[in-house]
């Protein structure tokens, strides 16, 4: 791992210390939903978990309706990058998941990112939904002029299926976006790291 690391939102649950209920407001304190909506530092919702060098900043459930509360807040595509401007430069690396859509929350995320990596599943329908985020990726040009795409990376891979080897084929064949070498294959330690909330690297070490 880098130095430290924030994170938020989807992978929450699965990398947090097990003191850690996701859905316990009391227990985690602040949290996203603060910082995004509530003008909270984040220096106040960032989390120390008993890993080296990894830090979080936790999710619950309230964040689901922050899209629509985003649309009352003066600038709302700019309110993660605000937010993230007094502890940028503690981190080597800040690492935020997005949700699989193409709304407000989405395009806070991308305008406060300086790189995307994008995960793909190794299918027609992933396929499809790239094409769309490669759209929305270019209307945001304007008001995130310094975005690059770092990289696609396969996800869910069985390098068994035809649908595999095809949607390689079509990714290898894109224009100015990398394709990582390493592939996130389909693999139980993924699930059983997520039931016991902990890193699928400290849960499965090989």
């Amino acid at each position: 791992f880098p130095k430290e690391v924030t994170n938020q939102a989807g992978v929450v649950k699965p990398m947090l210390c097990k003191v850690y209920d996701p859905n316990d407001k009391k227990n985690i304190g602040k949290t996203v939903y603060d910082v995004l909506l509530d003008g909270v530092s984040p220096e106040e919702a960032i989390i120390k978990t008993e890993f080296d060098n990894l830090s979080l900043v936790p999710s619950t459930l309230n964040l689901a309706g922050a899209e629509f509360e985003l649309f009352d807040i003066d600038e709302p595509e700019f309110r993660i990058k605000k937010g993230l401007e007094s502890v940028k430069d503690n981190y080597d690396y800040i690492l935020i998941d997005a949700p699989p859509t193409l709304g407000c929350w989405v395009m806070n995320i991308m305008c406060a990112s300086d790189y995307l990596i994008i995960p793909v599943e190794a299918s027609p329908w992933g396929l499809f939904g790239l094409a769309n985020l490669f759209e929305f990726y270019e209307k945001l040009e304007r008001i995130a002029p310094e975005l690059k795409i770092m990289g696609v990376v396969v996800t869910k891979a069985n390098e068994r299926k035809n649908q595999f080897k095809q949607a390689i084929e079509v990714l290898g064949s894109l224009e100015n976006v990398k394709l990582f070498d390493t592939y996130i294959r389909i693999d139980s330690a993924i699930e059983w790291s997520q039931e016991n909330s902990l890193p699928v690297m400290a849960y499965k070490k090989t």
